[in-house]
């Protein structure tokens, strides 16, 4: 029997977003309480990272668990794969808002393609592509037929549909322990290149009670299968072959829970989605320690603004006219998305539509005071009317928000609001009326950046970003719900009807102004639309600035997911092109594989 070493975890944890890295270096010795096992593969491959043995893949699919639930649960085995595994606990099975199925999970993960392509989406595989799109089981019957593949499943319709091809297969109905025991038999006994267990107890205990870590029936079946995977991996190392192979073992769900949306999210994103919440764990004895997490980065490429007159950095519309003016009446939200170093500011302009900061310039601005924020109105003879906002000054990005709302006939009231929270701090209602400033709109351009009339040049390398502005006042409830957005959902039409303007403010793009390409800022959705592009969408850039390109995970952000956004995690269809990098396999273009490959550097202790 193989001697199994004691693993001495130094663990490098690499939080990596779209290929920026994050280092947190966390370096433990492995006595956690928590983890009374150790991972019973042999770490050390040598300095070839194990690349002259043979490649080897053991897949555990474990039907209905829901990534974040499996995460509070913390089985014992499971969690000690981690220390060696590319892994998250919030993968996801699929994007879409279509009702999601085992059948569905099952298919995107041995096909390696989404269901608009596999066509698989009720349990009974009706009008399915597979011939076109086949499991991974017929591309290696194709390509490597003297290799020996076996699946072990719980579900006969999983076996039927997708594992046809496998040289061994066999259906053991209802019975995870049976498929433990079977693919236990397998490892042991057998020479088999890739090995395929799929356990269906769990999904059976949240559809009996409820997909979650307080339901104790879903618990009881999360912690079993948790033994089944201990005693598959730790077959593996007792294989008198063993120190001629080189496994890579997968953990993960075929889907999440059967939970319906919630009528009310029309816009619910997948991460927000039980049923499509998956986990995955791609564990190998060397490798680096890999935790993709769940949260969409915010990310672009912006200007950064320097304060102070010799500086001068703006961003203007050209002849915006009066879209964007507020008036003498009427309702409207103005808001945006800052970063300001820490420290105290006295009165540069952030955002504005005024000509100048001097008292009495007719228009508003956003300005610093101090190490907070504050909305100003000026009118030619009245002066200046401000109202506070919370503390901003502490190079984290903040949403500022501004509501201004017709009342009545003799009330026009302002509120500000930070990070979605209302600033209250004791402002009378005569002090946020600004009815009496009549009308407000202004000759000038719409204004990122200094004023004339600004005096604080110690205000360095702030960034502006995602500058809106909404011919409503919307509710607290809602600015609470919704500050953090980006981009606006086109989908709520009753709110984006109202969307005068929007920047990004993350995207810099060259425009000719009066026959001098320049970089400006664009507007990417609103009314103004509908109006000339260059003399209204474009904001060239001018006085002295830089440009930075970031992608960060922001607490309190939460941009707008696309196609590309949803793959800083594992998702289903990467695991073929995982299990065709493992084994040395070039995929061809033909197949239209759209998966990505989470293969990470060996670390040699």
């Amino acid at each position: 029997m193989l001697n199994i070493k004691t693993l001495k975890m130094r663990k490098n944890i690499f939080h990596t977003l779209i290929g920026v890295a994050a280092i947190a270096a966390a370096i433990t010795t492995y006595t956690s309480c928590n983890k009374p096992f150790e991972p019973a593969l042999q770490e050390d491959y040598g300095t070839d990272g194990g690349v002259s043995k043979t490649q080897k893949m053991l897949v555990i699919v474990v039907d209905g668990a829901v990534g974040l639930e499996v995460q509070k649960i913390q089985p014992p085995y499971i969690s000690v794969l981690t220390d060696n595994a590319i892994y998250s606990w919030n993968g996801l099975t699929d994007t879409r808002k279509t009702p999601v199925t085992n059948a569905l999970g099952w298919t995107s993960l041995l096909t390696g393609v989404n269901q608009d392509k596999h066509q698989v989406t009720g349990e009974d595989f009706t009008g399915n592509q597979l011939q076109q799109y086949p499991s991974f089981f017929s591309r290696l019957k194709q390509l490597r037929p003297e290799w020996r593949t076996a699946a072990y499943g719980a579900s006969q319709a999983f076996i039927t549909n997708l594992a046809a091809d496998a040289t061994e297969k066999t259906t053991f109905a209802g019975n995870d322990e049976a498929v433990a025991d079977a693919a236990l038999n397998d490892i042991s006994i057998k020479d088999s290149r890739l090995i395929v267990a799929q356990f269906h107890d769990v999904d059976l205990a949240g559809q009996a009670g409820a997909y979650s870590e307080a339901d104790a029936g879903y618990k009881a079946a999360v912690l079993k299968t948790d033994t089944y995977i201990r005693e598959l991996v730790e077959a593996l190392g007792r294989r008198s072959t063993y120190n001629l192979e080189n496994w890579m073992i997968i953990v993960t769900s075929n889907k999440g829970s059967i939970v319906a949306d919630d009528p009310v999210a029309a816009d619910k994103l997948a991460y927000d989605d039980s049923r499509r919440n998956t986990f995955f764990v791609c564990y190998a004895p060397n490798l680096k320690v890999n935790y993709r997490p769940g949260s969409l980065p915010f990310s672009g490429n912006t200007p950064v603004y320097q304060g102070g007159s010799a500086a001068a950095t703006k961003a203007q519309t050209l002849n915006a006219g009066s879209t964007l003016d507020i008036g003498a009446s009427g309702s409207y939200t103005i808001e945006c998305k800052v970063r300001i170093p820490t420290g105290n500011y006295y009165y540069p302009a952030i955002v504005g539509k005024r000509a100048s900061f001097s008292g009495g310039v007719v228009g508003w601005v956003f300005f610093l005071e101090g190490n907070f924020w504050m909305v100003n109105f000026g009118q030619s003879g009245l002066g200046n009317r401000q109202i506070r906002g919370h503390s901003i000054s502490d190079g984290k990005w903040h949403t500022l928000t501004v509501t201004i709302r017709q009342v009545n006939a003799t009330t026009r009231r302002v509120e500000t609001f930070t990070d979605g929270v209302y600033y209250d701090g004791g402002i009378t209602d005569d002090a946020r009326n600004i009815h009496a400033w009549g009308n407000l709109n202004s000759p000038a351009p719409l204004n990122i950046g200094q004023l004339a009339g600004d005096n604080a040049p110690g205000l360095q390398n702030y960034n502006v970003t995602d500058v809106k502005i909404y011919d409503t006042a919307f509710s607290r409830e809602y600015i609470a719900t919704n500050y953090c957005r980006t981009s606006h959902p086109v989908e709520e039409a009753n709110t984006f009807d109202n969307l005068l303007a929007y920047w990004s403010c993350r995207d810099i793009a060259k425009v000719n102004v009066n026959g001098t390409e320049r970089e400006a800022l664009l507007a990417q959705s609103g009314k103004i639309t509908d109006q000339n592009v260059l003399n209204n969408l474009a904001m060239p850039l001018s006085g002295t600035y830089g440009k930075t390109s970031f992608v960060e995970v922001v607490n309190g952000i939460c941009p707008t997911p696309d196609a590309n956004s949803y793959k800083v995690v594992p998702n289903s269809v990467d695991l073929v092109t995982q299990l065709m990098a493992w084994m040395g396999i070039m995929p061809s273009k033909n197949w239209g594989l759209e998966g990505s490959t989470w293969l990470t550097s060996y670390m040699n202790l």
